[in-house]
């Protein structure tokens, strides 16, 4: 039997099981099996969950494996670049990893693993592995990434003596890339076109006009709900009675309370009951049911606080609509056409990094621009908010009639849909091309990009 071709995907491990990192390594499974792929697709990562957490007691261990249990498994490729390199497909899938701060974290990480001895070598591996700084050309010709963001860098990041030249290479040199954020997409290109006198290695000094605008999607939106409904603990079909609210908090580094009042009084407003959605193990830090439950008591809590992936993935689809604070919640939640309440931020308090805001100073929070570029912005409530009674009041009733306009709610998950739609069938191009060489006509796709899709948002 003829060996099939391999796709290397490149992923990111969570520290801690995350239903939002789940989702974007499942919707790679979910486009390869949509999209009849005929390839071996290797997930890996660059060191594993388990080698994080290498001092957990074995009963949590075993309850973090079953609620992150997906239907394939990682293997590491931490000093096996040349297999790498020998892939049909080299694609790196979401995440950060193409970020100067995730590189340090990463970095920092492997030194305290023992992994490597100082955090110049770990700095180094980490650019030979998400970065392809050893690897030839024409391995980079072969090289995709999609889903990632720059987001969070700063523009001192790119002046970094070897950070900046290893990314504009690997940019120049990559066969297609797709950021899912418009300013990561932008300084891509900047990057993609070589200026004259340009030092990079590999720059051409021409400027590629011919050069697709590298503006994508978040990998999570194309997965699609019967994916979901075929993985363990997924719910079998919607509950006998209303649709209730769905409600979590894990992000915020502000006093969770009056976000939790925020959502007692519109599920009050619009007659809906809410239930706590575990999306992080309650384990984990922030550990916030407690405090949301105090200003939010007739919020239900369900008997699993740590249920698996199916189940938190198939549950958000059925709800009429959520409110939270968390990024992968809400492109979930949109992505079945459920309306996405996120109380966000308009300021930035963290002292140095925060997974949502960035850096401080240079804040630039991603759940903000990913509801600005679709025209959602009624939809995103700043926490500041909150905090004056009568601003409160004012966004309580604006986003009480927002929610009963199912009309907005439809606009805004078209939208979303129309660019990952589009974004799906050129990837699924390039990875037919790259799958097939010299056979452009099977570049063609063969399946309905919108299977498994709720047709429209929940009516509430």
């Amino acid at each position: 039997m003829p060996q099939l071709p391999v796709i290397t995907a490149i992923t990111a491990p969570p520290p801690w099981p995350n239903a939002g990192m789940a989702s974007v390594d499942l919707a790679l499974y979910d486009l390869c099996r949509r999209h009849q792929l005929e390839a071996e697709v290797r997930f890996v990562q660059l060191y594993s969950s388990e080698e994080r957490l290498p001092e957990l007691p074995e009963p949590i261990r075993q309850d973090f494996l079953r609620r992150q249990r997906l239907p394939f498994a990682y293997t590491p490729f931490r000093d096996r670049l040349e297999e790498l390199y020998a892939s049909d497909v080299i694609l790196y899938w979401g995440d950060f990893l193409h970020a100067f701060g995730y590189h340090s974290q990463v970095a920092a990480i492997l030194v305290d693993l023992g992994l490597e001895p100082t955090l110049e070598a770990a700095a180094e591996t980490v650019r030979q592995h998400f970065l392809l700084t050893e690897a030839p050309r024409e391995a980079l010709s072969r090289t995709l990434a999609f889903g990632g963001t720059l987001v969070f860098n700063r523009d001192r990041d790119y002046r970094h003596p070897d950070y900046g030249p290893a990314l504009g290479r690997f940019v120049d040199a990559s066969r297609r890339i797709w950021m899912r954020d418009v300013y990561s997409a932008l300084r891509v290109r900047e990057l993609g076109d070589s200026h004259p006198g340009d030092s990079r290695p590999g720059g051409s000094g021409q400027r590629n006009l011919s050069r697709p605008f590298p503006l994508g999607v978040d990998a999570s939106l194309l997965l699609r709900q019967d994916c979901v409904a075929a993985l363990p603990g997924a719910l079998e079909s919607a509950p006998s009675q209303a649709p209730a609210a769905g409600v979590f908090f894990g992000r915020t580094r502000r006093d969770v309370a009056p976000l939790a009042a925020f959502a007692r009084d519109l599920c009050a407003a619009l007659d809906t009951p809410a239930e706590w959605l575990s999306w992080l193990d309650p384990r984990t830090p922030p550990a916030l049911l407690g405090p949301t439950l105090e200003s939010f008591p007739a919020l239900t809590a369900p008997q699993d606080l740590a249920p698996p992936v199916g189940e938190l993935l198939s549950r958000l689809s059925q709800y009429r609509f959520v409110v939270t604070d968390t990024y992968h919640v809400c492109l979930n939640a949109w992505r079945c056409g459920v309306p996405a309440i996120c109380l966000g931020d308009a300021l930035a308090t963290q002292q140095s990094f925060d997974c949502s805001l960035g850096w401080s100073h240079a804040w630039r929070d991603k759940r903000h621009v990913f509801y600005a570029m679709h025209d959602a912005m009624e939809y995103y409530v700043a926490s500041e908010e909150l905090a004056d009674p009568e601003l409160a009041q004012r966004r309580l009733q604006h986003t009480k009639e927002l929610l009963q306009d199912a009309p907005s709610a439809a606009s805004v998950t078209a939208s979303i849909r129309r660019r990952r739609d589009t974004v799906e069938q050129e990837l699924v191009q390039e990875l037919r091309i790259l799958l097939n060489p010299g056979a452009p006509g099977k570049a063609t796709t063969r399946a309905t990009t919108s299977a498994g899709d709720t047709a429209e948002p929940r009516r509430p």
